[in-house]
């Protein structure tokens, strides 16, 4: 990669490692700790090991790279790619979803589908992949807008922090795309039927549990109908 000299290459292989680097470690850290509460007064028991491994594992959010430096370099490069866009220039193979579901956010939701209420709909890959996408470029235009705001009367420096929290969520929104794309890519070139069944299962919890878990969001703009959020609740704890 280096030998090859392509800037948008290591940008994007880059952007990909930090990003998902910060994303990991912090789930994991959130997975320890809710294990250790699920198993009540025994979570604390030496033999559980929960403690050690929350102990061990707690650096790994600091070290080669503090995660939310990581997720802020991810952001920066999201907005490069932005006003590349804009400017008409190509976008690098990761980042391509942007175009098509930049556009989409510029267009009104469609009523029809924000009213879909069928768990074959719920569960179709198609829907939860352009959900977590609708929501990655919503989050994109918006923080470049307030950023562009900011910055005249605070600067650079001043609107970044102001727009601090925006940004990191704006990451990991990315982050989180990136990952049910491939999982749903792994579900799919599964060899085995039983794997599959399974592993679709699981793909399919974890993209319903990230909607319901921004789902303020998809209500803000009408893009999830009230009684579709009630059943994508609902979806999850029967998954779970």
């Amino acid at each position: 990669m280096k030998k090859s000299h392509d800037e948008e290459l290591i940008g994007d292989v880059h952007a990909l490692s930090a990003g998902l680097k910060a994303y990991i470690t912090s789930y994991t850290a959130k997975s320890l700790s809710t294990c250790r509460e699920a198993c009540g007064g025994h979570g604390y028991a030496a033999v559980n090991r929960f403690g050690s491994l929350r102990n061990d594992h707690d650096i790994f959010q600091t070290f080669e790279g503090d995660n939310t430096v990581l997720l802020q370099q991810v952001a920066g490069l999201l907005l490069k790619q932005y006003r590349e866009k804009f400017r008409g220039g190509p976008l690098t193979v990761t980042w391509n979803y942007l175009r098509q579901s930049m556009n989409a956010y510029l267009a009104q939701p469609n009523p029809v589908t924000a009213r879909w209420e069928g768990e074959d709909h719920l569960r179709n890959p198609n829907f939860q992949l352009d959900a977590f996408r609708y929501r990655t470029s919503r989050l994109l235009q918006s923080v470049a807008i307030r950023l562009q705001k900011h910055s005249k009367t605070l600067g650079g420096f001043g609107a970044w922090n102001r727009c601090l929290n925006h940004l990191l969520t704006l990451a990991e929104s990315h982050i989180e795309s990136f990952i049910l794309e491939k999982f749903i890519e792994a579900v799919k070139n599964c060899p085995d039927e039983s794997s599959r069944a399974a592993l679709k299962l699981v793909c399919d919890l974890y993209a319903l549990d990230r909607i319901w878990n921004d789902i303020g969001t998809y209500r803000n703009v009408d893009y999830v109908a009230p009684n579709k959020a009630k059943l994508i609740w609902f979806s999850r704890i029967i998954l779970s």
